[in-house]
C-alpha cells in the first residue's frame, strides 16, 4: 500500500510498458516452483527463459545470470537462507534503482524465449517470495505468484535433498528435518508481513494447485 512517509518511498522506478510485464515466481525449495513456472510458460501468452547449457540442477533461474543481488546458495541455501538478512529485500534497500532494473532486463535479455505475443514474462527463483516488495519497486506493475506446500512436506523433503547433496547417501537426521521446519516458519512469516505491501500477488498451494490437476494455468494468472 501507499505510504505517507516521502521518506520511505522507493527510488522512483519507471514502469515497464505492458508488453513486458514481469511474473514473479517464488516459494521455498522442493514447494513446486519448478513445477508452477514450467506449466505458466506453456501459456503462449507467457514468455519464460530457456538458458542455454545450465545445469539441470539450477532448474532454469533467473537468479544465475544475473549481477544484482545474491542468488540462493549464497544466502545459505535450501533450507537456510531465510534466515540470512540479505534475503528480505524491500522497497527500502539501496538496489531499489532504476539502475538495478536496468541491469537485470539487461542480464535476462538473452535468455528470453516465446516473447512474441507474450503479454509477459515470468522469472522464478525460490528467494523471489522475499524479494517481491524489492521486485515489485522495481517494476511497479509487475505480479507475484507465491507457492506454498505443507511446511511437514517441506521440511521432510529439504532435508532428504540436503542429505543427498552433501556428500553423502545417508537418511535426513531429525535436526535437520527440524531445522528445516524453522525455516520454513520464519519464511513465510516474513512472506506475510509483506503480502499488504504487495498490489499484485497470488497464493498458490500445492497441494489444491495439484488436486486440480495442474491443469488451471489460466486462472493462475
Amino acid at each position: 500500500g501507499a505510504m505517507s512517509d516521502p521518506s520511505d518511498q522507493p527510488h522512483a522506478v519507471a514502469a515497464t510498458p505492458a508488453a513486458a510485464r514481469f511474473v514473479f515466481v517464488g516459494g521455498l525449495h522442493r514447494s513446486g516452483t519448478s513445477l508452477l513456472a514450467e506449466l505458466l510458460k506453456a501459456h503462449p501468452e507467457v514468455a519464460g527463459q530457456v538458458i542455454d547449457g545450465m545445469p539441470k540442477e539450477l532448474e532454469q533461474e533467473g537468479q544465475h545470470v544475473q549481477r544484482v543481488y545474491p542468488v540462493d546458495d549464497a544466502l545459505g541455501g535450501p533450507g537456510a537462507f531465510a534466515h540470512n538478512p540479505l534475503a528480505h529485500m524491500t522497497e527500502r534497500h539501496p538496489l531499489a534503482t532504476a539502475a538495478s532494473a536496468a541491469r537485470l532486463e539487461a542480464d535476462w535479455a538473452p535468455h528470453w524465449r516465446g516473447v512474441e505475443g507474450a503479454k509477459v514474462r515470468l522469472e522464478k527463483t525460490p528467494s523471489n517470495m522475499l524479494r517481491a516488495r524489492f521486485l515489485q519497486a522495481l517494476w511497479p506493475n509487475s505480479y507475484h505468484l507465491i507457492i506454498v506446500r505443507h511446511p511437514v512436506a517441506v521440511a521432510f523433503a529439504t532435508a532428504a535433498w540436503a542429505a543427498r547433496h552433501g556428500g553423502g547417501k545417508r537418511a535426513a537426521s531429525a535436526a535437520s528435518v527440524i531445522e528445516c521446519a524453522r525455516h520454513w516458519l520464519r519464511a513465510h512469516d516474513l512472506l506475510l508481513a509483506d503480502l499488504s505491501s504487495l498490489t499484485n500477488v497470488r497464493i498458490v498451494r500445492l497441494e489444491e494447485f495439484v488436486a486440480r490437476g495442474c491443469r488451471d494455468t489460466s486462472e493462475t494468472l
